[in-house]
């Protein structure tokens, strides 16, 4: 059985962008539909369901056969929402993932508990040797009053493209393949609810020591490059939180992700958290992906690295900062380094979903302007003999 994950069905009223060229053996496996289903291959999405209205939640469409789905009872919005796994029962990182640990201390994991999806089947269609699912989704982010609906699609200038699983590619028992849509959709909400934001402080690997205002002639800070630091606030910590301006843009390529980031650093008196500077600055993240065997190899690296001119910062221009720069790209290049050295073990994921029937996982960046996701599926396991209800990660 083959199962074909496809992007949400989204309707927005902006232009759409072209889709790539079309290859002849490519399979027509678009966001609204299967390629033989007659009613559902047109290039304008359908619209969205009413919210007013409780909807239907798994609307099976069959290509003409005998067999029939299984009755499947009412399931709800609510019952299909991603709820907060608490913290006390996620379990450490095994000795493999420890590098990960590194990247994990620069981001705040609370404020994931701010937000939830929720899910619903939109239709799903078969023939004799597919499977495929539309899935319709939300996101929330709660606040201190009351859960608000982040509205991605007024604030995006794409709308999801008609994606084709292309011919060439070995196929497996899964098959997903994402746009560029869905990563942009996701960083426009995280955006919104300020979830792409990084504390550094005096405890921070590596960074925190580049933002002490004096050291030792055989160790680098601030004041290498930035005097100004060290006489306004000798021997002293400075803190940084850096925040998006605007939502990152995140673009596909062959072997290769780039995203788009313009951001804002305020630095801050690590023990009053008296903010003393602000910095603005944009760059295009490089990240780079192939799998070979069970890992996947990644290399991450800067380019662009700008610091815009509305700055303030010891009330110096923008080009007296370009040592403070290159010291900055260095040292968040060099922790990649380190982290992703070994690559990353998809052995790892496979054993974590194994209780689910998932098992050898594969992660391309196609030329298509996609992402591939494949696995092999364990049917009976991930339908009837999953024993344990929880992903431990």
């Amino acid at each position: 059985m083959k199962v074909h994950l496809l992007t949400p069905n989204i309707s927005i009223p902006r232009k759409k962008e072209p889709s790539p060229p079309t290859q002849s053996n490519d399979e027509d496996y678009d966001v609204w539909g299967h390629s033989s289903s007659m009613d559902n291959t047109s290039e304008k999405p359908a619209p969205p369901p009413s919210p007013s209205h409780q909807q239907q939640n798994l609307r099976v469409k069959h290509i003409p056969s005998p067999v029939q789905p299984r009755p499947t009872p009412p399931v709800s919005r609510r019952e299909l929402r991603v709820e907060h796994i608490p913290s006390s029962n996620i379990q450490a990182l095994t000795q493999e993932d420890a590098s990960l640990s590194k990247l994990i201390k620069l981001v705040d994991i609370n404020n994931l508990q701010k937000l939830f999806i929720d899910m619903d089947f939109i239709d799903s269609i078969a023939g004799e040797d597919y499977f495929s699912v539309g899935v319709d989704g939300l996101g929330f982010v709660s606040s201190s009053k009351s859960p608000t609906i982040v509205s991605t699609i007024q604030s995006s200038d794409i709308i999801p493209r008609k994606l084709r699983f292309p011919g060439r590619i070995q196929r497996r028992n899964l098959d997903i393949v994402l746009s560029d849509f869905t990563p942009n959709s996701l960083l426009i909400q995280a955006h919104r609810a300020k979830l792409l934001s990084i504390k550094i402080t005096g405890e921070t690997p590596m960074f925190g020591k580049l933002l002490r205002t004096n050291c030792s002639p055989d160790e680098i800070c601030l004041s290498d490059t930035v005097s100004e630091a060290a006489e306004l606030y000798p021997n002293r910590q400075l803190g940084a939180y850096i925040e998006t301006l605007r939502p990152p843009k995140f673009s596909i390529k062959q072997d290769e992700l780039n995203i788009h980031f313009v951001g804002l650093a305020t630095f801050f008196l690590d023990d009053t958290k008296q903010t003393i500077g602000k910095i603005p600055f944009s760059t295009d993240v490089i990240i780079k992906m192939v799998t070979r065997s069970t890992r996947l190899q990644v290399s991450l690296h800067l380019e662009n690295l700008t610091i815009l001119e509305d700055l303030d910062f010891f009330e110096l221009p923008a080009t007296s900062l370009n040592g403070f720069r290159d010291a900055v790209k260095g040292s968040i290049e060099n922790l990649a380094r380190q982290v992703l050295v070994n690559g990353i073990d998809l052995s790892v994921i496979g054993r974590r979903f194994s209780n689910y029937g998932l098992t050898n996982f594969y992660l391309e960046l196609l030329s298509e302007e996609m992402i591939l996701l494949q696995a092999d599926v364990d049917v009976f396991k991930l339908a009837f003999d999953s024993n344990n209800d929880n992903i431990n990660i």
